[in-house]
């Protein structure tokens, strides 16, 4: 209860800096004319010019886990720990703590570990997913080294009321629940979004022995998550204003490995609130984003006679401001707070204070029809003045169909409270990791009246200095800057879209990807690792996926391929490729010529794979869902 009252204080004081703030923006423009207007996007898309950029709709889901339609792309790897366990998300044989995962632009990874949990994220939550490869650092921030996955809400303006409810029932006795109830009046919107998910996760995998094969079944994996979101929107004239709320609770069982069990249990509690308020000026605009999460986490296992709780909290304060200087030039400016807090016996000391102030400036320039640069810097202070981290994108389109983009950036990452604080292990003196990315691409696309199509090419290069490692020192795990690390690949990516009649449609797109993750130097002397790749983090990756529909009914097909895996660092030991196969059946149904709801049937791994993401945990092999939704 008492955590509740805190939530709710965190949100009164949000709201009340907002409504200052937008007394005094109505002050200054209700008696101007705004006669040339011009929108931007946040910083997330906007100045990710040179960048390769990927947006994915709700519509390509095929479960209601985001892992499902992510693993599909072969620049992004998920380490599942098998269930509802831990699953993380990296980007181009980065680190997950390399990745920054955001909704509506605001920075969501956890303060104690610097990564999203995956396995806690529902996508039916999200209208669709922006995705940022490469190098952000110099406008996004920490962290932003793999690339940006960006979770979009958003409410449907051109409905007043709108009800959807969707259930789910699957092997493994699993089962998801999920209501959205939209409203409007007059200039405000609203929608509010319960669920519930809920699986015993009790699936069988095979082992081998001297008398042939043995069956096993998962054993402490039982899970349940339910929260709401909810969200309010307002606009009129040249104000825009965004309030979002997202309270959860998850409880699980950790999953025993083959051969240690496990009998820990897990239990996480969160609320993420974001206000967005933005305004539209002469020939500019302006916007102040501030969010708050306030986390909390037990851990407790009677083997190990171990509990702990830690209860991070981050607020986050930026204003960002936007003006187009002529029709070929235009620039943003930003300033960023982010702080800090927690009081758990796991860290020394056991109160933490921990802010971060930034700056950055970008200018965007279309030096001729075809040409686009962008140059961008940003610095930022915590503890210390860290080096400006710059960046420069171009793109160059010819041809109508073709366009050249390139990208160089500095990359930075500060160290998460684990890393400076856990007890013992923690490490004060550590550096952020740092370096450089480049980036070249070559994007072709066309449509006619009867097909698209297109094709992207994309190559990078980079290294990081002070790569941050957790290895045993003295009996215990510690963090240190242990490796200068190289990091370069290729990916090829292309689809294909055909109609062959109003009633006939096909569609195939594929992706392949060829990632080198080595150590060049490690600190520790350690010299069976130089040249060597990095922990599961597979060389090649390809997924292939098909549709096609017919009236009312649709059929994909789903194949994802993933090489070895060394699990050692010294590549002495691998997991095996393995191949998965997925496959989705959808009814659409209609009412009174317009769509009312959709039946799907999934069916997962059809081939029966044996296959682990991380070594020692098993991963499902044939399962089944069926899902219902129903728009009112």
């Amino acid at each position: 209860m008492k955590n509740s009252y805190v939530g709710i204080r965190y949100s009164w004081l949000l709201f009340l800096l907002l409504v200052s703030y937008i007394s005094y923006s109505q002050s200054r423009t209700f008696v101007q004319t705004i006669d040339t207007v011009v929108v931007c996007a946040d910083r997330t898309t906007t100045h990710a010019l040179g960048s390769k950029q990927v947006e994915l709709s709700k519509s390509l889901a095929i479960s209601p886990y985001s892992t499902e339609t992510l693993s599909l792309l072969s620049s992004i790897y998920i380490k599942n720990y098998g269930g509802n366990s831990l699953s993380t998300i990296s980007f181009r044989g980065t680190s997950p703590t390399q990745t920054r995962t955001s909704i509506n632009g605001m920075n969501i990874n956890s303060a104690t570990t610097g990564m999203m949990d995956y396995s806690l994220l529902p996508s039916f939550l999200f209208s669709s997913t922006s995705l940022q490869y490469g190098a952000q650092s110099a406008v996004i921030g920490s962290g932003a080294i793999g690339g940006v996955i960006d979770w979009k809400s958003s409410i449907d303006t051109g409905k007043s009321k709108q009800l959807t409810v969707q259930t789910s029932i699957g092997s493994f006795h699993s089962y998801s629940g999920y209501l959205l109830y939209q409203g409007k009046f007059k200039h405000h919107q609203w929608k509010m979004q319960p669920y519930l998910l809920k699986s015993a996760n009790d699936y069988s995998y095979w082992t081998s022995s001297p008398n042939g094969k043995e069956r096993h079944t998962i054993t402490n994996a039982s899970s349940i998550q339910t929260g709401v979101f909810t969200q309010y929107q307002f606009s009129k004239k040249n104000i825009n204003i965004q309030w979002w709320s997202w309270y959860q609770w998850a409880n699980r069982g950790l999953i025993s490995t083959i051969e240690v069990p496990n009998d820990g249990q897990q239990k996480d509690r969160w609320l993420k609130s974001g206000f967005i308020v933005s305004q539209l000026l002469k020939k500019s605009k302006q916007l102040i984003r501030i969010g708050v999460q306030r986390d909390k986490m037990w851990y407790s296992s009677e083997k190990s006679s171990l509990y702990s709780v830690i209860q991070p909290t981050q607020l986050s304060v930026d204003y960002e401001f936007y003006h187009q200087i002529s029709s070929k030039m235009q620039w943003t400016t930003g300033l960023q707070y982010l702080g800090q807090w927690t009081s758990t016996a796991n860290y020394s000391p056991s109160k933490i204070y921990l802010p971060r102030l930034s700056y950055f400036l970008s200018g965007q320039w279309k030096i001729t029809s075809s040409l686009k640069v962008q140059i961008s810097l940003r610095q930022e202070y915590q503890t210390r003045l860290l080096h400006p981290v710059p960046s420069i994108g171009a793109e160059y389109r010819f041809k109508k169909y073709f366009l050249v983009r390139t990208k160089y950036s500095g990359v930075y990452r500060l160290p998460t409270l684990n890393d400076l604080y856990w007890n013992p292990g923690g490490n004060k003196d550590l550096n952020p990791e740092k370096g450089g990315q480049t980036e070249v691409g070559v994007e072709w696309s066309k449509s006619t009246a009867s097909w698209m199509g297109a094709l992207d090419c994309s190559a990078f290069y980079g290294k990081i200095n002070d790569w941050i490692l957790w290895q045993p020192n003295l009996g215990y795990w510690s963090a240190e800057n242990i490796r200068k690390v190289e990091n370069s690949g290729i990916e090829v990516s292309g689809k294909l879209f055909h109609p062959f009649s109003p009633l006939h449609k096909i569609g195939i797109q594929a992706e392949m990807g060829y990632y080198k993750t080595i150590t060049i130097t490690s600190s520790d002397s350690n010299t069976a690792v130089e040249g060597k790749q990095l922990i599961y983090i597979p060389p090649y990756k390809f997924s292939c996926s098909g549709l096609y529909s017919f009236q009312r009914f649709s059929l994909s097909i789903q194949l994802q391929w993933n090489s070895w895996r060394f699990t050692t660092s010294d590549n002495s030991t691998w997991l095996d490729a393995f191949t998965i196969l997925n496959g989705q059946l959808n009814y659409d149904i209609f009412y009174n010529s317009v769509q009312r709801g959709q039946i799907q049937f999934m069916i997962q791994n059809i081939t029966n794979t044996h296959y682990q993401l991380m070594a020692g945990r098993p991963l499902p092999l044939r399962n089944y869902t069926i899902q219902l939704t129903l728009h009112f």
